[in-house]
């Protein structure tokens, strides 16, 4: 298992911050790759389900085209959210946000931690993706926070 955690600091309100995140729809209307978040209906109550379509290119050169199902878990109303997801055959991936407003400085405090599952060659190489993807993803949420 390959784990990976990133800390960001947004100048912004914990509410909005939080509904970026928490809304799978919403995140992807900010995350690089993403090019279509569908919700779909009913699974069950304690979760939120969605179809997610992303598009990139691995090395800079080899079309990927991604589509998988997310779950996303409310695990603490404004303090921790999780998203769960088999984004290919043999990688599952776990992310976990959990969220602090720091009453000091204005800023809400986002706290990721990435738990990939899959072979160690193909989740090195997808850690990166995610890594590059997340990073590009904060600058432009910090963007639409001003």
């Amino acid at each position: 298992m390959l784990t990976h955690t990133i800390k960001n600091e947004i100048k912004a309100p914990l509410e909005k911050v939080y509904s970026y995140l928490a809304d799978l729809r919403q995140y992807g209307m900010v995350h690089p790759y993403m090019v279509q978040v569908t919700e779909i209906d009913g699974r069950d109550k304690e979760a939120r389900y969605y179809n997610v379509k992303e598009r990139f290119l691995l090395y800079g050169f080899i079309p990927m085209r991604p589509t998988y199902d997310a779950k996303v878990l409310e695990l603490a109303k404004l303090k921790h959210v999780q998203y769960v997801s088999d984004v290919m055959s043999g990688v599952h991936l776990t992310i976990d946000f959990t969220f602090a407003y720091n009453t000091n400085t204005g800023n809400t405090e986002v706290t990721e931690f990435i738990s990939l599952e899959a072979p160690i060659v193909i989740g090195s190489v997808f850690m990166g993706i995610l890594k590059r993807a997340h990073d590009l993803f904060y600058n432009q949420l910090k963007e639409n926070c001003k």
